[in-house]
């Protein structure tokens, strides 16, 4: 029964951890979990409302998501956790200090849809850049067949 009694304990000081961070207001959680991580079952356990309503989402790391999640973040070890806020996506940190549970996300700044749009803009000046030096290219061809 005293497991019980600290599981839950741990359980309330997770969640009080995510409500000061503002997580659960703020976005959707993206879970980064591995079959083989032991501390990933607890968190998964802890944030088992979440899960069951959507309000986190648990995605395996060995998934293609997953894969290209970590790769974006620098994410090395897990459970780790992604705030989703519809606009952005921003890593955050869990950490213990003391007997406290600090969850901290990095700060939003660039959404990521501005961040792909300017990335879609630089492919596209690139491309056409490219085009343009074909046709010149072309141009210079036909000149010279034609003398």
């Amino acid at each position: 029964m005293e497991e019980d009694a600290v599981a839950e304990e741990i359980r309330n000081r997770i969640r009080e951890a995510f409500v000061e961070a503002g997580l659960l207001e703020e976005g959707r959680l993206l879970l980064l979990t591995d079959k083989r991580c032991l501390g990933c079952e607890a968190v998964k356990e802890m944030l088992k409302e979440e899960l069951e309503s959507g309000a986190a989402v648990e995605i395996d790391v060995e998934s293609e998501e997953g894969k290209e999640l970590c790769e974006r973040f620098g994410i090395e070890e897990v459970p780790a956790i992604i705030l989703d806020t519809g606009k952005e996506l921003r890593k955050c940190e869990i950490r213990t200090e003391g007997d406290d549970l600090v969850i901290e996300c990095e700060e939003g700044g660039e959404s990521d849809k501005e961040k792909m749009g300017e990335e879609e803009q630089a492919r596209e000046r690139v491309e056409e850049k490219a085009i343009s030096e074909s046709e010149r290219a072309e141009g210079k061809k036909k000149e010279l067949e034609e003398d």
